[in-house]
This record gives C-alpha cells, sequence and structure tokens, in this order.
C-alpha cells in the first residue's frame, strides 16, 4: 500500500460515512475529508464507491501521519477516504453520510427498487429516522416482494 499524507491536504471539511447494519443501526466505517463544504452527486458517488472498496479495485493507501495514521484510505487529490472500520465489506446502498458533528441529518440513496416514479437512484438529504425507514423499507421490499411488486411490501 502507498503512503499518503493528509496534512498536505488543503481540507475544507469533514463528513462521516455510516452504513446501516442488519440490524438497522448505522456505524461509522469511514471519515471522508474534502477541499469543500459541500457535496454534490458526483462526490457522493465517488464516497459510495469508496464505501464498497472491495469491488472496486482502488488503489489502497495508508495513512502515514497524523490522527489517522496507520488507517486504510483511499484519495482522488481533492478527497480522502479514510477508512474506519475495514470490517464491513460491501455495504451497498445502505449508508448515509454526513457532516462529521451533525448527527442526525445526512444524504441517503433514494432507491428506484421502491420509488418506481423515478428513474434511477436518488442522492436526497434527510434526517436519521427518514434514512433508516427508507432503507428497513427498501431491504422489506426486496426480502417479501422482489423487484417488480413494491406495494406488497406495505400490505399487513
Amino acid at each position: 500500500m502507498r503512503p499518503i499524507e493528509i496534512s498536505d491536504f488543503n481540507a475544507a471539511d469533514e463528513f462521516v460515512v455510516e452504513a446501516m447494519m442488519q440490524d438497522g443501526k448505522f456505524k461509522v466505517i469511514g471519515k471522508v475529508i474534502i477541499d469543500n463544504n459541500l457535496l454534490n452527486d458526483d462526490d457522493l458517488e465517488t464516497i459510495w464507491d469508496y464505501a464498497n472498496w472491495e469491488t472496486n479495485g482502488y488503489e489502497k493507501m495508508v495513512v502515514s501521519n497524523g490522527v489517522y495514521k496507520g488507517l486504510k484510505a483511499f484519495s482522488d487529490g481533492r478527497m480522502f477516504y479514510v477508512i474506519t472500520d475495514d470490517e464491513v465489506g460491501v455495504v451497498n446502498d445502505n449508508i448515509m453520510v454526513r457532516k462529521h458533528y451533525d448527527v442526525n441529518n445526512g444524504y441517503y440513496i433514494k432507491s428506484s427498487r421502491l420509488h418506481k416514479e423515478q428513474s434511477k437512484d436518488l442522492w436526497c438529504f434527510g434526517s436519521c429516522e427518514t434514512i433508516t425507514n427508507e432503507y428497513k423499507s427498501n431491504i422489506l421490499h426486496e426480502v417479501l416482494c422482489g423487484k417488480d411488486e413494491p406495494y406488497k411490501a406495505y400490505l399487513p
């Protein structure tokens, strides 16, 4: 793994990446250090790719200094993704990306599998409750219904 120094990077903000576990609770799996304080769809897609690193073949690096010294990381030159929990491999869609100080709100994927009015998955911003409900509904839909009958997920 190639060493990388975060101290050389002009960071504007830090985001936390959390994955929803099978018990419905979120667990911090990574930190994003980026050169701006807002994330656009491209940033969020890159973060999603980094969070799913085992399947995407990104070059693994290791942080050589600072509080994250020794942790695995990825960088595209303007963003660092530091893996804080490498026991969580593939997280798929169930991630939340939030500012490090805001534990109640974050970005999440609104799935086109559950929301048939959408032509593709969308990144949205919402509360933890909204995000948890979205992901639990999506999981329930996939488990109970398959991909073609979303209405059945809501039947008693």
